[in-house]
């Protein structure tokens, strides 16, 4: 599973907890749709353009619901990798 961000538009201003940014969300080369983060630490929100296109992130949520857990050294606890994680790193 190819997950990229591309037209990043990041705002250190708007960064208080998290990082502030708004980007298009491709998905295995397709440009499916957008995400964005206002930047107070809450989630990374991500949109579908179109109906065909929730239906490859929601593919793409089920891809990342089915692998295996990952170990954080930083925080010592294990958790589940998630399309959100994704486009967060």
């Amino acid at each position: 599973m190819n997950v990229q961000l591309k037209n990043i538009k990041f705002s250190e201003a708007l960064s208080e907890e998290t990082e502030a940014f708004t980007a298009d969300l491709y998905i295995n080369g397709k440009k499916v749709g957008y995400c964005r983060n206002d930047g107070r630490g809450g989630c990374t929100d991500y949109h579908a353009y179109n109906v065909q296109d929730r239906e490859v992130i929601r593919e793409a949520e089920e891809y990342f619901k089915s692998l295996p857990k990952v170990h954080s050294e930083r925080f010592n606890f294990d958790y589940q990798p998630t399309l959100e994680f994704a486009i967060g790193d």
